[in-house]
């Protein structure tokens, strides 16, 4: 296996373009998306009436209808943990005798003054004083909350090129050679996937530096976790595209296997569009798919600040790339 993973970077190194196609280009696009996307025209709130008064019922339907407001339910004692994750912008406590609390992160936010305007005016409408009294969050940096979709998405086509190489190989006649001399149609695969693992494993590291440096904000209370979730997401791309590499012929194949499979799973994953807001029937198809899983290991380890109760779905990963990895080993003969 040392000799194939040996003569696999030979190949990698010496082939034109190959290193800044699959380290220096990723890595720009990631970060150009993970800028751009970090800022969100919806702003997301929750607003919690515990009045027994009546008096929060005027501000909630105020606030409720206020243009470019998004309220959403969540727990009060979940409103730390939600706004660090970057699920929402703003936490709205409505107590009696027309108290508020807000919740928001230390630097402030845009929305905040806006609702405190609201406030202002239903205590006009009721001819009540209401207080706001604000709470803050620690600061944080921009949310990767908005990218996580797509960049996940390309993480796991990103070995697309391993699967190119191990189908050239096969069409050129290199595979055959390589058994002739007696190895193991494992070891063969284990030493191309492992090179392009560690290629994928350095892109994955100088991007997380990057957002790390950037003061970009993970969610999670050790952002570590977020570099090795991205490594369980390489390895799923190195077992999903060995698979692929043997039941298809053409590399040109590739193209349309990541087009038309992978993205529409990546968009029933909440990529582009929250999954929280998905139709039910969506959420249902979306959760068969195994970068929702991913996605649901990095929520869950942002909600508990904990890598164990993610261990489920991690294993699952874990789990389907082995297997697709044995599957392609048998069909590789």
């Amino acid at each position: 296996m040392k000799a194939i993973a040996r003569n696999t970077w030979l190949i990698l190194r010496n082939t034109k373009g190959f290193i800044p196609s699959i380290t220096v280009w990723p890595i720009i696009m990631l970060l150009l998306v993970t800028f751009t996307l970090a800022y969100s025209t919806s702003h997301k709130i929750t607003v919690l009436d515990l009045s027994t008064d009546g008096s929060g019922e005027t501000i909630q339907k105020n606030i409720a209808a206020t243009d470019g407001l998004d309220v959403i339910d969540v727990k009060e004692n979940e409103i730390p943990q939600k706004i660090l994750a970057g699920n929402i912008e703003l936490g709205v406590i409505l107590r009696d005798s027309g108290k508020t609390e807000m919740i928001q992160l230390s630097n402030g936010s845009e929305i905040a003054e806006a609702v405190k305007t609201v406030i202002n005016a239903s205590s006009a409408e009721t001819e009540k004083t209401f207080t706001a009294e604000v709470n803050h969050v620690r600061k944080k940096g921009l949310t990767m909350t908005y990218s996580l979709g797509l960049m996940l998405f390309k993480f796991i086509t990103a070995s697309s090129s391993l699967a190119a190489l191990l189908i050239m190989d096969r069409n050129k006649g290199m595979k055959g050679r390589i058994f002739m001399s007696g190895v193991k149609s494992s070891s063969y695969l284990a030493g191309r996937a492992l090179v392009h693992f560690g290629v994928m494993g350095a892109t994955a590291l100088i991007y997380y530096l990057f957002c790390f440096i950037f003061n970009f904000d993970f969610g999670m209370q050790h952002s570590i976790y977020f570099l090795l979730m991205v490594l369980v997401t390489n390895i799923f791309s190195v077992g999903a595209f060995t698979f692929l590499s043997s039941v298809l012929n053409q590399e040109a194949a590739l193209w349309s296997i990541s087009t038309f499979i992978f993205f529409p799973m990546a968009l029933f994953s909440g990529a582009l569009f929250p999954y929280g807001n998905m139709p039910s029937w969506m959420q249902n198809v979306g959760s068969l798919f195994p970068q929702r899983w991913i996605t649901r290991s990095i929520e869950i380890i942002q909600y508990q600040n904990s890598l164990i109760p993610a261990l489920s779905y991690i294993g699952a990963i874990l789990g389907l790339s082995a297997l697709l990895f044995i599957i392609a080993s048998i069909r590789t003969k």
